[in-house]
């Protein structure tokens, strides 16, 4: 007779082979064979087999990352792993952590190598380093040649950056997706705004709609003429 065991329960009977759903790392199976025939101490045979739970790791890590030269960002990998090792540590707080900091000033790759138990797994990160983006506080459109519109240098870095202008009263004035530093003081109809400070919100990627997200910004401008 053949008895098969999980955690000590019975399972089955009189079978060579059985397959058991394992949920625990602490889990076992246990098999009892017993026969009519006289063993030299008795005729019952018990054997355990301890279960080696494998646990795979997960982990979140975006294929590139574009950051703006010298800004710092905090690599989040959200992995089960128990151990981290950072290739090319340079410009990372520390190569052996989960959740880097990584300083922007150079176009590189960076690879992670994880374990947990017996499980292991490797992945990478392309960081690209945009231009800084400035945003000038004032232009003057007067057409004589100089800062007649509002120049954002490294704005060709966001080709779907959305831009809106307010009045203080808070309507919108101008508005563009996508923007070729071509603002040269007028609404999108063409009128000329009066000298005055506007406000403005830049999404500098579309999907984004709160002006309080990462690579958004908000500040203000003044027309002087």
């Amino acid at each position: 007779m053949i008895n098969w065991y999980y955690n000590g329960e019975l399972i089955d009977q009189n079978i060579t082979s059985v397959t058991q759903n394992i949920e625990h790392s602490t889990d076992y199976v246990s098999v009892q064979l017993t026969t009519d025939e006289t063993c030299v101490n008795n005729n019952i045979m018990f054997d355990t087999i301890q279960v080696v739970h494998f646990n795979p790791i997960v982990w979140d890590l975006p294929a590139e990352l574009e950051l703006e030269y010298g800004s710092l960002y905090e690599l989040d990998l959200s992995s089960n792993a128990n151990t981290w090792t950072w290739s090319t540590p340079e410009n990372l707080s520390d190569h052996f952590v989960e959740t880097p900091t990584i300083t922007a000033t150079v176009n590189e790759w960076k690879h992670i190598s994880m374990k947990n138990g017996l499980c292991s797994a490797l992945d990478s990160i392309e960081i690209k380093i945009t231009k800084e983006l400035l945003i000038p506080n004032a232009f003057t459109p007067n057409n004589d040649g100089s800062h007649d519109t509002w120049h954002l240098s490294g704005i060709e870095n966001y080709p779907n950056v959305i831009i809106k202008i307010y009045n203080r009263w808070g309507n919108i004035v101008y508005e563009s997706a996508g923007y070729f530093n071509e603002w040269n003081g007028s609404t999108n109809n063409g009128k000329p705004l009066p000298v005055a400070t506007y406000y403005y919100i830049l999404y500098l990627n579309k999907n984004q709609t709160n002006p309080s997200a990462k690579n958004s910004y908000e500040g203000h401008v003044t027309i002087i003429r």
